[in-house]
C-alpha cells in the first residue's frame, strides 16, 4: 500500500534560520547542474534542424509581419508611433516574446523533469535556473536583431539603452515569478498550462505589442491593470531613443517583481517534497 507524507508547510517555516541556510545551500549546489542542463538544452534543441538556431527568430520575424499586414489591411489601428511602425512593432514583439518565455519556463521544466524528480534526489532548484538561464540567452540572441533594424531606419536609442538590460530584466523575472507560482499547481493539474495556452493570447491583445498605449477610452483600464504593459513600454523606448524618463516608477515594479519572485521561490521550496511525493504515486 501506497503511503503519503502530511504535507505540513508550517513545519519548514517555523525554523526560518535553518529554512534560509538550507535555500541558499541548495541554490548554491544547483548552479553546476543548472549550467550543465542548460548547455544540454542549447545545444539539443535545433539539432535535428535545418534552419537551427534561426528559429529563434523566426517566430518574431513572422508575427512582426502578421501585424504589419493587419494594420495595413486597416484590420488593426496601431495609432501614432514615434519610431518606423516595423521597428516598433518588431521591439515589442520581441520583448513579449521574452517575457513568455519567463512565464512558461518553470513549468515547462519541472513538468519535463517530473519522473526524474521521484527517482533522483538533485536540487529542484537547477531546473529552475536553467529554465531562467534558458529564457534570458534566447531573449539576448533575438534582441541583436534589432541592430540592423536600428541601422536601416537610422535610430539611435541614445543614453536609454544603458537601462534597457533592466526593462529586460524585470520583463523576464516578472514572467517567470508568475510562472513560478503557477509551477507547483501546473506539475498536479494539467488545466494550468492549457489554461495559460488559452490566456497568453489574449494578454497579448491588452499589452501594446504591436500599437501605440491608449491615453483614453475603456482601454486604458486594462493598461492599466496589466503589469507587462508599463514595463514592454519603458523599455522599447529606452532601446528606440524614446523616453528617458517614463511616467512611472520603473523600481516600483521591479521592486515588486522581486518580492513576487521571493515569495513564489520560497512557496516553491516548501512544496517540493509534497509534489514529488504526489506526482512519485
Amino acid at each position: 500500500m501506497t503511503t503519503h507524507s502530511t504535507f505540513r508547510p508550517s513545519a519548514q517555516l517555523r525554523h526560518r534560520g535553518q529554512f534560509l541556510t538550507t535555500s541558499r545551500n541548495a541554490f548554491r549546489a544547483s548552479l553546476p547542474l543548472a549550467r550543465r542542463l542548460l548547455v544540454r538544452d542549447l545545444r539539443s534543441r535545433y539539432r535535428m534542424s535545418v534552419l537551427g538556431y534561426a528559429w529563434m527568430v523566426l517566430p518574431a520575424i513572422a508575427q512582426t509581419a502578421v501585424w504589419l499586414l493587419l494594420n495595413k489591411s486597416q484590420i488593426l489601428n496601431s495609432g501614432v508611433t514615434t519610431i518606423p511602425l516595423p521597428l516598433y512593432i518588431l521591439v515589442g514583439t520581441l520583448l513579449w516574446q521574452g517575457f513568455v518565455d519567463g512565464l512558461m519556463a518553470p513549468g515547462t521544466q519541472l513538468t519535463n523533469a517530473a519522473n526524474v524528480l521521484t527517482k533522483v534526489s538533485f536540487p529542484a532548484e537547477a531546473l529552475l535556473l536553467s529554465g531562467l538561464a534558458d529564457a534570458a540567452t534566447s531573449m539576448v540572441i533575438r534582441l541583436t536583431l534589432i541592430v540592423p533594424v536600428l541601422l536601416y531606419y537610422r535610430v539611435v536609442p541614445g543614453w536609454g539603452l544603458l537601462l534597457a538590460p533592466v526593462g529586460m530584466l524585470s520583463l523576464l523575472l516578472l514572467g517567470f515569478a508568475i510562472g513560478l507560482a503557477l509551477a507547483p499547481f501546473g506539475m498536479l493539474y494539467q488545466d494550468i498550462p492549457r489554461i495559460l495556452a488559452l490566456a497568453i493570447p489574449f494578454w497579448l491583445l491588452i499589452t501594446p505589442v504591436a500599437y501605440s498605449a491608449p491615453v483614453k477610452g475603456p482601454a486604458t483600464a486594462l493598461l492599466k491593470v496589466n503589469p507587462v504593459s508599463p514595463v514592454l513600454i519603458a523599455t522599447r523606448d529606452w532601446m528606440t531613443g524614446g523616453a528617458l524618463f517614463p511616467g512611472y516608477r520603473m523600481e516600483v515594479f521591479l521592486v515588486a517583481t522581486l518580492v513576487l519572485l521571493a515569495a513564489s521561490w520560497v512557496v516553491f521550496r516548501v512544496s517540493v517534497p509534497h509534489l514529488v511525493d504526489r506526482v512519485g504515486s
